[in-house]
């Protein structure tokens, strides 16, 4: 689920920024861990990170995904 949520969010801008190049190239860099970033790779995608609040407030969307099944089950 996180995957498809970060898809679209990723489709989104590039469609709305099509004169930005920072989100060209950056889908796999979103699923990827950060410490198998390449450097150039997270140049790149703390680049788009700075360019965008979607991006930024994604961050947080594993962490929340997670506490959110936890709350779920124990309900």
């Amino acid at each position: 689920m996180t995957y498809i949520l970060i898809e679209i969010i990723r489709r989104y801008l590039r469609k709305t920024a099509r004169k930005e190049d920072v989100f060209k190239h950056i889908k796999w860099q979103l699923f990827k861990r950060p410490e198998n970033l390449s450097k150039v790779e997270r140049q790149s995608l703390e680049q788009a990170l700075i360019s965008s609040d979607e991006l930024r407030q994604m961050e947080d969307l594993p962490a929340i995904l997670t506490l959110a099944k936890i709350v779920w089950k124990s309900q």
